[in-house]
């Protein structure tokens, strides 16, 4: 889904998140920023191999035994360290358009989680700020109220990925951008996290 603003993202994971049955205590929503890169990254531990399932097939809580040590928990992109054209929809891939989700699946995140670098930048719950320079930055403080989500449509909220017009270096993990959340476009869209999301989603 491209064309779609952060109102129209988070509407729809709220009528989704009715639709279906998630474990207790789970919910439907938009990442954080910080769930963002650690689904592209993979974080410190990774689980081995990746627990892919689909929302039909019910979600699970893996055991810990299933957890391995991610020796590149610092990857540039979701599959290592150099980038390739051929895993990403960016400007060096020159498809200069929105690509089908799937179309790079060959190598996905350690998570499992696929397209993470480039085709459209996706929208997150977190705030960025009210200029282009970010009020809200690195290193990620969980304390900060940075995921206020009846924040002003003034604030403008991280958008992740990046995008096929773009070049390499916003498709890399660490890659962030920003828009205003009444905003839309054809290489903005969204992906959904079950996570213990606060109450008032």
């Amino acid at each position: 889904m491209v064309d779609v603003n952060w109102y129209e993202a988070m509407t729809f994971c709220r009528w989704l998140g009715k639709q279906i049955k998630l474990p207790k205590g789970l919910r439907l929503g938009l990442p954080s920023e910080a769930e963002w890169e650690k689904a592209a990254r993979g974080g410190e531990q990774i689980l081995q191999p990746a627990l892919v399932r689909s929302l039909a097939n019910g979600l699970i809580e893996p055991g810990e035994s299933d957890r391995i040590r991610n020796e590149q928990d610092k990857r540039q992109y979701p599959w290592g360290d150099a980038f390739d054209a051929n895993l990403a929809n960016c400007h060096e891939t020159q498809i200069q358009a929105t690509s089908a989700a799937g179309c790079f699946a060959r190598q996905p995140s350690p998570c499992g989680a696929e397209d993470m670098a480039g085709n459209v930048w996706e929208w997150t719950r977190s705030l960025w700020g009210k200029e282009a320079k970010p009020q809200f930055r690195y290193p990620y403080d969980r304390l900060e109220d940075r995921e206020d989500l009846n924040a002003s449509k003034e604030v403008a909220r991280v958008l992740r990925g990046g995008a096929w017009g773009l070049d390499t270096d916003f498709a890399r993990c660490a890659g962030r951008y920003w828009y205003f959340p009444v905003l839309r476009d054809d290489f903005l869209g969204f992906r959904l996290v079950a996570s213990p999301f606060p109450s008032e989603l």
